[in-house]
């Protein structure tokens, strides 16, 4: 995967107080559990920087029902909007 970087105009966002105040109140509203934390920073982290989405396979923790629901309201709750959370099927085209 490093190896891929040099050849694609990827962007490395780094944590902030902003996401980790995020990643802390996505515990206070239970959307990602206490113990998970490098996946509440990764929610928090495109987040705050305004992504559009957020494709994984985490099924466990982030691409899960329970933090698609309540990322959102807790988002605007403190000013930053909604993210898609997808798997890559979903936003991938095939062409036939």
């Amino acid at each position: 995967m490093m190896a891929l970087i040099p050849g694609h105009q990827i962007i490395f966002l780094d944590e902030s107080d902003e996401t980790e105040n995020l990643a802390e109140a996505y515990v206070t509203h239970g959307v990602i559990t206490k113990p998970h934390y490098l996946d509440r920073l990764h929610v928090a982290c495109a987040s705050v920087n305004r992504l559009d989405a957020i494709i994984s396979l985490n099924f466990k923790h982030i691409n899960r029902p329970k933090t698609k629901e309540l990322s959102e309201p807790v988002n605007k709750l403190y000013g930053y909007g909604k993210i898609y959370i997808g798997t890559p099927m979903e936003v991938i085209e095939y062409d036939e």
